[in-house]
């Protein structure tokens, strides 16, 4: 048999230097950190460039912001 053992936690002792230090510790540590990284990057540059070929450049030289172009 197990036996189950309750934490109660009253407060822990960690600093906040010392809670940042952990954290930073355990994402330089870990490979998959690095992966996650990479592929945020590659989505975000990815919807970049889709949302740039899909909304059209204004043909006056307006800022978009300035048209009614949501209205069309």
């Amino acid at each position: 048999m197990t036996t189950t053992t309750t934490y109660i936690a009253h407060g822990s002792g960690l600093s906040f230097r010392g809670l940042l230090l952990s954290e930073w510790i355990k994402l330089t540590s870990l490979r998959s950190t690095v992966w996650c990284y990479g592929i945020i990057l590659i989505i975000n540059l990815g919807l970049a460039f889709l949302l740039s070929s899909v909304v059209p450049a204004p043909k006056d030289g307006t800022p978009v912001l300035n048209q009614e172009f949501w209205a069309q």
